[in-house]
């Protein structure tokens, strides 16, 4: 919560005290640190979500439960776009 207070009072700051050029770099700056912490998301989710998959597919007790849900999850994992880069 401090952060996020943080930042806002950090970006009205930038946006009342400084110039055009100034602010084009400080977003510039903010830019690569966006980009970073999103890379260290989808780094973390995606494991996740798959040993997620796995393991609910692993537990299954009942065969033709785990058909099921082994069909739907290898539908759901190639109908859902890819989005690199």
């Amino acid at each position: 919560m401090i952060a996020m207070l943080a930042g806002v009072l950090l970006g009205l700051w930038v946006h009342y005290n400084g110039t055009p050029a100034q602010i084009d770099a400080f977003s510039n700056y903010i830019g690569v640190l966006t980009d970073i912490f999103l890379r260290m998301i989808k780094m973390i989710i995606a494991p996740l979500v798959f040993s997620t998959l796995v393991v609910g597919i692993a537990k299954s007790a009942c065969t033709s439960a785990r058909l099921r849900n082994g069909n739907g999850a290898a539908v759901a994992i190639t109908a859902t776009p890819s989005r690199n880069g």
